[in-house]
């Protein structure tokens, strides 16, 4: 069984509080092709935070952030992206 299986029973509520504390992703307003996206952050960014701060692979990363958007803890900015490990912008519903 891999580690990620393991996340099933984690307290998602928690791990998105810390996100969005001052030590948490780094949430901005955003530009991208002449648009501003408010207070998003981005996947890769995501990534290498829950990498850093769940001790836990990428791979298992993406994992815990496709959960979190299935979950509708967050989502992509034009919500037409799963989680993704590239820079693509995602917001706390």
């Amino acid at each position: 069984m891999s580690q990620a299986k393991s996340f099933s029973d984690l307290n998602l509520r928690e791990l998105v509080d810390a996100m969005r504390s001052p030590d948490g992703v780094d949430v901005q307003d955003r530009r991208h092709q002449l648009k501003t996206y408010p207070q998003c952050f981005v996947g890769s960014e995501a990534v290498d935070w829950l990498v850093a701060h769940l001790r836990i692979s990428r791979e298992e990363a993406l994992e815990v952030g496709q959960q979190l958007i299935e979950r509708q803890w967050i989502t992509h900015v034009l919500r037409n992206h799963p989680f993704k490990d590239e820079y693509l912008f995602y917001c706390f519903c």
